[in-house]
């Protein structure tokens, strides 16, 4: 049986969450861009994210 589709939820490009890691080209170079096509879209791009804060 041949695999179709793979989803990930969350790839980043440069966050602290990856400790700056380019997760989206190291998954490139590991899979290879000739084996896959591959879509990246941005969720949000901002440099603050609000959060409530409770007291």
């Amino acid at each position: 049986m041949r695999v179709m589709f793979i989803f990930f939820r969350k790839l980043d490009e440069h966050s602290r969450r990856s400790y700056n890691t380019n997760q989206v080209e190291t998954l490139h170079e590991t899979v290879g861009d000739n084996a896959y096509q591959s879509v990246f879209a941005y969720n949000f791009k901002v440099s603050f994210v609000p959060f409530p804060v409770s007291f």
